[in-house]
Parts: structure tokens; sequence; C-alpha cells
């Protein structure tokens, strides 16, 4: 479905924190808006218009209905914490939590140690540190 009004004007007042869209059906209506916004000493910032005071945007929601607009109210603008030239996000708990699943060290149940050691025979199957760092610098020579 098309804007039955496709010609848009944005306004604005800080004290309250109104901000209004008014919408028109043809470019001489919003025309003859921003006639109005500027004789009330509207200030352009970007395609928004800020208007000094309460009324005057009371004043332009009539005369937006008045030229056969519509005006929208529209939420106020969010504003994001900013810490240096990020935003940041804050969970709601930051406190870190054990995690489950696989891969998880487990605590050695009792007796584990000396099962472990019948099972290899107490040797070890890493290599001592001369054969670590020979292994180490053939690797290296292979890769060129």
């Amino acid at each position: 479905m098309t804007n039955p009004n496709p010609y848009i004007v944005s306004y604005f007042n800080t004290n309250d924190g109104r901000r209004q869209m008014s919408t028109f059906p043809d470019s001489t209506a919003k025309e003859s808006f921003i006639s109005y916004l500027e004789s009330i000493d509207a200030v352009v910032y970007g395609d928004w218009y800020k208007l000094v005071t309460d009324s005057a945007v009371d004043d332009s929601i009539s005369r937006t209905a008045d030229l056969g607009g519509t005006t929208y109210n529209l939420p106020p603008p969010v504003v994001l914490l900013r810490l240096g030239s990020a935003t940041m996000f804050v969970p709601r708990t930051a406190v870190s939590r054990p995690r489950a699943g696989l891969g998880r060290a487990r605590k050695p149940a009792m007796g584990s140690a000396a099962v472990a050691a019948n099972r290899g025979g107490g040797q070890s199957t890493t290599p001592s540190g001369d054969q670590a760092a020979k292994s180490q610098d053939d690797f290296r020579k292979m890769l060129g």
C-alpha cells in the first residue's frame, strides 16, 4: 500500500522531547509548511526542523491539518551508552558460569590415578625435552 501523502517534513522540540512527522499530498503543501516553519524561526538540523517552543509544535500540527496533511507522533530517540569510541553491551548478569558438556575437565574419581598407572605400565607417551626439540626442528625443516 502506498502512502497517500508522500511528501514528508519532520520536526522536534527538545523542551519536552516531542517528535512529529507531517505528511502532505503534494509538493506545494509541503513547501507552504516549510515556509511556515521558517517564519516561526525553526532551525534546520539535517532533515529535521527544531522548533523553539511547545506551542510551536501544537501550531505546526494544526497547520498540517489545514494544508490537508497528516501528523504522526514519533517515539523518542534511543540513547546508547558510549564508552570511548565503541558502544558497550553489558549483559544482565555479568557473572561467569561453569560450562557443561563435552570437553569439560572433571575431578578424577577415587583410585583413578592407580588405574591409569596400571594401564600405561608407568611409562610416559610424551617425548622427553631433547626429543621434543629435535622433532620440532625436523618439522620446521620439512616445511621449508
